[in-house]
């Protein structure tokens, strides 16, 4: 729900608002896993790895329900001055979750028959197999397996829009600052069933300012200077431990973790040859203070959790490009070619008390050293058409932190190309169809120089039908 006012007599005052509620439920209804094993470089045949103690990693069967609230309200307020306007406003948002999950694993007895280990995953439990001679079944569900959340956030803001004229050139400043109230609460246990009550609060004050210099209507310098916050999610708080498909790991998150503060420098020049075009040339730097990273939590499996670098920063430039080509031909006017190229030097700071955070000389968890991205697009407004064809490349990237056991687990580059088609008609209707990942690339991480672990997501396809009211 939102709304918007305009009170030219009162100072040619504007204001706007809005508000918002929603409601969400994710239902996990039954995950599974079992882990095969045999010696390396073993002729033998795999085998289940489930034994007379029940381990979710290996015949373990996962339930789980979350449920989120989420109520926000925001106004802004401008006013005219001069050539430029004032700015002012604020903005209040709670969040609620709750969540609850049920643990269950298969174990062997003294009478199971250990042939049904070696069974192909489809007939390892079918009902043959199951009771004393075979396989039973235990809740293994602990008190940390469900927790409650809520975050309140409140901030106001005030800003100034202001035009100038230097050397007669145009010279833009947006100038500002924005004072955040954050709280957030944490009900659940630990592992030995001990209560966590987790409560952090934190008032910020983030100035920013952006200044344009305009050297004519087709070319920008600008340079720029904020501060941001990045909070830990409910999910990075909450002590309890799921497994994650994805990464084929245990999770653990941390009731210790603290909010990043990030500090940011920008300075970029810009040509726009005409419209749609632009060829740009940028570089920055960006000060990590507390940046939250995932860590190596040292134990018989993969085990992650989450903490906190004491310092980091990223040093690097960016080339862009988006360039339409009719000036190859007339006929491929509705054809452009986009690409970026990013470079990045980034460094974290770890203290030499912090054993369980990684290395001291390293990059940031998840920072590639550089990223290329490059596209070809297609539009056709009069028929409502376009297609995009897209080629993203990383290099070789912490997908997570070690500690003082273990090296860090290293992602090895990746090409990914996706297709995209979106066509409009009927004015009120949109059909998308996409294709992602169509190459399927293995993703590929590495340990001390050694693959530990590859995926093989394969490909993603889509159809969406999305309609305007």
């Amino acid at each position: 729900l939102m709304g918007e006012h305009a009170f030219p007599s009162v100072f040619g005052l504007k204001w706007d608002w809005r508000a918002s509620y929603s409601v969400s439920e994710r239902e996990e209804p039954d995950y599974r896993r079992v882990i095969y094993a045999r010696e390396i470089n073993s002729a033998d045949p795999f085998v289940a790895n489930i034994s007379f103690v029940p381990n979710p990693s290996s015949g373990g069967r996962f339930f789980a329900n979350m449920n989120d609230d989420i109520r926000s309200l925001a106004t802004d307020f401008s006013v005219p001055i001069a050539t430029g306007k004032i700015k002012l406003g604020g903005m209040h948002q709670r969040s609620e979750r709750d969540f609850t999950a049920r643990n269950f694993a298969f174990k062997t007895t003294a009478q199971t028959n250990s042939t049904f280990l070696y069974s192909a995953l489809e007939d390892l439990f079918v009902e043959e197999h199951l009771g004393d001679r075979g396989f039973v079944i235990d809740e293994i569900t602990n008190k940390s397996d469900k927790y409650d959340a809520n975050e309140k956030l409140s901030a106001g803001y005030l800003m100034f829009d202001l035009p100038f004229q230097i050397w007669q050139k145009n010279l833009r400043m947006i100038a500002g600052v924005r004072v955040e109230s954050n709280e957030q609460k944490l009900n659940s246990f630990d592992l030995q069933d001990r209560p966590v009550a987790v409560k952090v609060k934190n008032t910020d004050v983030l100035p920013a300012m952006n200044l344009t210099y305009s050297f004519s209507d087709a070319a920008n310098l600008r340079a720029a200077y904020s501060r941001t916050v990045s909070r830990p999610e409910f999910r990075e708080l909450a002590p309890f431990a799921f497994y994650d498909f994805s990464t084929l790991s245990v999770i653990y998150g941390n009731p210790e973790l603290r909010r990043a503060l990030v500090t940011n420098y920008d300075l970029r020049f810009e040509v726009f040859p005409s419209v749609g075009e632009i060829f740009s040339a940028s570089v920055f730097y960006k000060n990590f203070d507390d940046a939250i990273e995932e860590v190596i939590v040292p134990t018989t499996e993969l085990t992650r959790s989450f903490g906190n670098a004491e310092r980091a920063k990223n040093f690097g430039f960016e080339l862009e490009a988006r360039k339409s080509l009719d000036f190859v031909s007339k006929k491929l006017a509705n054809f452009s070619a986009t690409g970026n190229y990013t470079w990045v030097d980034s460094k974290v700071n770890v203290a030499a008390s912090n054993s369980a955070i990684g290395k001291k000389n390293r990059r940031l968890q998840g920072q590639s050293p550089y990223m290329i991205n490059f596209g070809m697009l297609y539009n056709n407004f009069n028929f409502g058409t376009s297609v995009s064809v897209l080629y993203n490349r990383f290099g070789e990237r912490i997908a997570q932190v070690g500690s003082l056991y273990d090296a860090d687990i290293v992602e090895q580059p990746r090409d990914l190309f996706d297709v995209t088609l979106t066509q409009n008609f009927a004015t009120r209707y949109e059909i998308k169809i996409s294709a992602k990942d169509i190459w399927g690339k293995e993703q590929v991480f590495v340990q001390d120089g050694r693959k530990v672990k590859g995926n093989l997501k394969g490909s993603t396809y889509s159809v969406g039908l999305s309609v305007k009211l």
